[in-house]
């Protein structure tokens, strides 16, 4: 499917655009306008996600200096597909971006390689003051994001702060490029933990709960004031998704 739709990009610096108003496809308006069953649209919509489209999502583009990280992210929205729409973004799949008054000035007339993403509304960790930071719930929720991430076997790599967005009472991770696979005995090693905490409080007090283990994350990861009253943190640029 071509669509001729304008981009506004989120970052002077980054290959990330943001598409508002998408057409929706008269051939899925009238597909979802009928009673089907559901499962029978559920199937067409993963067969055919370029015909329903959200109305606003995300086009990140392959930066050409970061090709390895360009197609390592896009496995990793594919290894995690039980996670999409939950802990990660959806992949709505790939895409080609063309700009003519680019591609002007190019040798290569081809599309640039692209992937789409269902945007996500919520806000940027890096946002958010010292004190929110320390909320109870949203600590919880930024440790069902690692939980989860853990036992699918992936580590983020980039746990800056711009890189978590707040959606009402969860957190979702974005900007995988650097997501990288666990050793098996990590996965094995946090099962564990778990039984040992639902078992034994003594555990879990050694162990560490998730609480005090994202406490901990969170003041040592970049630009983290160790005390709530002071505000030491580094300029960062926002994240996207």
């Amino acid at each position: 499917r071509w669509i001729q739709h304008p981009a506004i990009q989120i970052h002077a610096n980054r290959h990330v655009f943001l598409l508002h108003d998408i057409p929706s496809h008269p051939i899925a308006s009238s597909f979802l306008g009928r009673r089907w069953a559901p499962a029978l649209v559920r199937s067409w919509v993963r067969r055919c996600p370029e015909w329903f489209l959200p109305q606003t999502a995300i086009l990140k583009e392959r930066n050409p200096a970061k090709a390895d990280a360009y197609d390592n992210e896009i496995a990793v929205y594919r290894h995690l597909v039980r996670l999409q729409g939950h802990a990660i973004p959806q992949l709505l799949g790939e895409a080609g971006s063309y700009d003519p008054t680019l591609a002007r000035y190019q040798v290569n007339k081809r599309p640039i390689p692209a992937f789409l993403l269902k945007h996500v509304q919520g806000s940027s960790l890096h946002d958010l003051s010292p004190e929110e930071l320390g909320d109870d719930d949203l600590i919880r929720a930024l440790q069902d994001v690692y939980d989860a991430l853990t036992q699918h076997g992936v580590f983020h790599g980039d746990p800056r702060l711009h890189n978590f967005l707040r959606v009402g009472d969860r957190v979702v991770a974005i900007d995988l490029e650097l997501a990288s696979p666990l050793p098996c005995d990590v996965t094995r090693g946090q099962a564990r933990d778990d039984q040992k905490r639902d078992r034994d409080p003594a555990a879990a007090r050694r162990l560490g709960t998730p609480a005090a283990v994202v406490g901990r994350l969170l003041h040592d990861a970049p630009g983290i004031p160790p005390h709530h009253g002071r505000d030491t943190r580094e300029d960062e640029k926002g994240g996207d998704v």
